[in-house]
């Protein structure tokens, strides 16, 4: 039995941070397309939500993943079918970010050696850095505030 938040592994063996198995269609309303886990915030239920194509399908050896593409590698949906994504072998398919709703499953490509293997790191969503974003914002401003009320203090205090 896992703990809240986690479930088991393909495998039975562990327990890991509980997140979707596999990526989810949602909302999108064109065929192949998934909801950007880049974006983070998004579930089956979101209007209007930020849509990737699913890379995978097109990668061309079974149980091979494609790399994370960059934001502004962006493929329409008349271009789906002709990109050719970059693939690599999935050795770690139990990988999962602890909060999927703040942080995502970066792929990358690593070669080791003739080989071509899949490097998965957690990275914050676009939700989440603009969230951090705001709250700095918000903490210069209090800041600018207080200095400047500061300064009026020791203005009224000088006369």
């Amino acid at each position: 039995m896992c703990p809240k938040g986690t479930k088991p592994n393909i495998g039975n063996t562990l327990c890991v941070p509980d997140g979707p198995d596999k990526d989810e269609k949602g909302q999108c309303k064109d065929e192949g397309f998934i909801l950007d886990p880049r974006v983070g915030g998004q579930d089956k239920n979101t209007k209007d939500p930020k849509c990737v194509y699913d890379d995978t399908r097109n990668c061309e050896k079974k149980g091979w993943v494609a790399v994370t593409r960059d934001f502004l590698n962006v493929v329409s949906p008349k271009d789906s079918k002709k990109y050719t994504p970059e693939c690599a072998e999935d050795k770690d398919p139990n990988f999962r970010c602890k909060d999927s709703s703040k942080t995502f499953v970066h792929k990358a490509m690593e070669k080791n050696g003739d080989q071509k293997v899949l490097k998965k790191t957690c990275r914050s969503t676009r939700n989440r850095e603009k969230q951090m974003k705001d709250k700095y914002q918000e903490r210069v401003k209090k800041a600018e505030v207080s200095s400047s009320m500061y300064e009026l203090q020791v203005s009224l205090d000088s006369h």
